[in-house]
């Protein structure tokens, strides 16, 4: 994650509210201890140089992102995620893997990032396809399922046209025939409305005896659920929200963003040079 502006001198002059060693700096937000052990710029310096030596870090994404190379060359991706998010690289496998193979299609990126604030907090995004989770909430199943039905409201999945259900009259026209919505989250407007009853259709439709045997009341916000039980058939062959299947579809890439050729990492270098990665599905990787 990348951050400027006002909001990153904010918390970079507090480590983002953190100090020594577990101080979180520059853009990619390592922790003073590990960019003092394994990034060579830093390596002898003291827990307590993180403010003054860590300026390094924000004034100059270049020096962030060597650090940031040679703490994945050190780690690997295993420990580096570990360290950074305090989850595992096998969480993430688990939770997101569960989800149905044809939702997950509709899934462009999924981005896992450490904490922001403490070692409570936890928060999660979904713009153009691409999840963002944050802290304690990779290891939240409801929040994978909750921004899946985002990207599936946002990728058109839900309708013929490709366009959003959540702002689709047939929706609307759904909704008012309940007299309640699924939660509190659910009323801050009806991207979250959908998203929420996106988690209640995937109990509606893989639990037996549906979200009716579990819940009492259910009748009260059927007419929501119900429609995307129905919607989960349109467009692409198949269900949806049902595991089985196999990938019909892959959501299209970003563009590569290209670095400055004044940044010193080699990888960037290349970038600047005008070699774009290939990002595309291959066979014979390790």
């Amino acid at each position: 994650m990348l951050e400027n502006g006002c909001a990153f001198h904010a918390a970079f002059a507090a480590g983002n509210k953190k100090v020594d060693d577990s101080a979180e700096l520059g853009v990619y937000r390592n922790n003073w201890y590990m960019l003092r052990t394994y990034c060579s710029r830093f390596q002898g310096a003291s827990a307590s140089d993180w403010f003054n030596l860590g300026q390094q870090l924000h004034n100059d994404v270049g020096i962030a992102t060597d650090c940031q190379n040679q703490l994945w060359n050190a780690l690997g991706p295993d420990q580096y995620f570990g360290l950074q998010s305090g989850y595992r690289r096998e969480t993430v496998h688990d939770l997101f893997g569960r989800l149905p193979v044809k939702t997950r299609a509709y899934v462009r990126t999924l981005m896992i990032l450490p904490q922001e604030t403490g070692e409570a907090s936890g928060y999660a995004y979904t713009m153009n396809q691409d999840i963002v989770i944050y802290g304690k909430d990779i290891a939240n199943l409801m929040v994978y399922i909750h921004e899946s039905g985002h990207a599936l409201d946002l990728g058109g999945a839900y309708t013929n046209d490709g366009s959003y259900l959540s702002s689709s009259d047939d929706w609307l026209k759904y909704y008012n025939q309940d007299s309640k919505v699924v939660d509190g989250y659910a009323k801050t407007n009806q991207l979250e409305n959908v998203a929420q009853n996106h988690i209640v259709s995937s109990y509606n439709l893989n639990v037996p005896g549906g979200f009716g045997a579990f819940k009492s009341g259910w009748e009260q916000i059927s007419h929501q659920y119900t429609l995307l039980d129905q919607r989960q058939h349109t467009k692409t062959a198949g269900d949806k929200l049902r595991p089985g299947y196999a990938c019909g579809k892959r959501v299209k890439n970003d563009e590569i963003i290209r670095f400055p050729s004044t940044w010193t990492s080699r990888i960037m270098k290349k970038s600047a040079e005008g070699e774009k990665p290939n990002v595309e599905l291959m066979s014979g990787l390790e």
